[in-house]
């Protein structure tokens, strides 16, 4: 995991607590996954990598350790590597001011490598450093908000910034009345290991949203079954459009998903074809990970014209 503040490096604690205890990140991924109890049949290589990534942060700044440390408060503690204070300074700066949520993305300047984040559980902003996603999830020039993200954030020297991998990125915008159904829940924000859960364990929005996971019978090579599964597929996400009030239809989907230029992410896409959720129904993140889930289905079994009038499905990606 590396940090994108200046001045704060989370490296020089993962060797000092590899060294304290032989087999630590092992250890500890073993019982991050214990917790989380992800489905790996239904994960994407992609996410396997980003366990490993959340389970080594998990271990640095949640795991309690001797006297119920974390691993950096341990570091700081005993400065096996005879840093000067102003480097433990951050450190512990970065430990005292961390914590995790869901949060909409309201602004982003790509030039500045910023983002302005909304916590949706205390309705407070962030002006947070980021030399990642501001670059490979949004476009320049982007106005408004533009998406959700679920991760851990920090401060440091002054700076808010992701000390390691995002938890989740949903590509759509958060209606006004999910924020205040998060709020009226009250009570503490969930913890990291929590958040990781809700999106990689049991029925998390990573793995309700797989083909596999959702239509686990569908041969989608089978042309037949291929048919009647979109057939369903549309079945399913008009009840969804009916339920929430979606403004987009099942049609427009079609067409959007259709019209795709071969370039644009599908994240991109979903983002602009379901439009901005704020007059729907949409009140929880269960009500967010189902549409998304249907809606990336459409993606994968429905004819782009980029691809000659085929599927992803059909092609085998």
């Amino acid at each position: 995991m590396s940090s994108q503040a200046p001045g704060v490096e989370f490296g020089r604690v993962i060797s000092f607590l590899k060294r304290r205890y032989p087999g630590f990140a092992e250890a500890a991924y073993q019982e991050f996954i214990a917790q989380v109890e992800p489905d790996f049949d239904e994960l994407s290589y992609e996410h396997v990598e980003r366990l490993h990534e959340l389970a080594l942060e998990w271990a640095i700044f949640d795991k309690p350790l001797e006297g119920g440390l974390s691993g950096i408060e341990l570091y700081c503690e005993e400065n096996p590597d005879r840093r000067g204070n102003g480097y433990l300074s951050k450190l512990r700066e970065a430990v005292n001011n961390q914590f995790s949520s869901m949060f909409s993305v309201e602004h982003v300047d790509i030039a500045a490598h910023r983002l302005e984040l909304q916590d949706a559980f205390a309705g407070n902003t962030f002006q947070v450093r980021d030399y990642s996603l501001s670059e490979g999830l949004f476009r320049e020039g982007e106005q408004g908000p533009c998406g959700a993200i679920v991760a851990r954030l920090t401060k440091s020297g002054g700076a808010w910034f992701f000390p390691g991998n995002v938890v989740a990125f949903y590509p759509v915008v958060m209606a006004d009345h999910m924020k205040e159904v998060l709020r009226e829940e009250g009570g503490e924000r969930p913890s990291f290991l929590e958040l990781a859960r809700q999106t990689y364990g049991p029925r998390g929005g990573v793995v309700s949203g797989s083909l596999e996971a959702q239509f686990p019978d569908v041969d989608f090579d089978d042309p037949e079954q291929l048919a009647d599964f979109r057939v369903q597929l549309a079945d399913r996400y008009r009840e969804l459009a009916d339920r929430f009030a979606l403004k987009a239809t099942w049609e427009s989907v079609v067409f959007d998903i259709a019209h795709e230029d071969g370039k644009i992410m599908p994240t991109e896409l979903m983002k602009r074809s379901l439009g901005d959720l704020g007059e729907t129904r949409v009140s929880t993140v269960e009500d967010l990970d189902e549409i998304l889930g249907v809606w990336m289905a459409a993606w994968n079994v429905m004819p782009h014209n980029a691809l000659g009038g085929r599927a992803p499905a059909e092609r085998g990606y």
